[in-house]
């Protein structure tokens, strides 16, 4: 049977606040993915096409805005729900 747990994707520099958002994830039964930036999140969002997405703005890299323009811009990243968190 294959497994119908959800993926959740956490794009956030801060170690701190990206283990809280991932346990808090966890507990609720989500498979969870952190990214501490946003250029090597880009191609693992194409690659995993995460359920969700939890999205830093402020980031040191890419903005997490360009990261969503760009998502928004590509068909098979498109409807992927994103949280924008700052």
């Amino acid at each position: 049977m294959a497994s119908t747990q959800k993926t959740v994707m956490i794009i956030e520099d801060e170690p701190d606040a990206a283990e809280l958002f991932a346990e808090m994830m966890r507990v609720n039964g989500y498979r969870v993915i952190k990214m501490f930036s946003s250029a090597p999140a880009i191609p693992m969002i194409s690659q995993e096409k995460p359920d969700l997405i939890l999205l830093d703005i402020m980031m040191p890299d890419i903005s997490g805005l360009e990261v969503l323009r760009y998502m928004r811009r590509e068909p098979d990243l498109a409807s992927i729900p994103v949280i924008v968190v700052s």
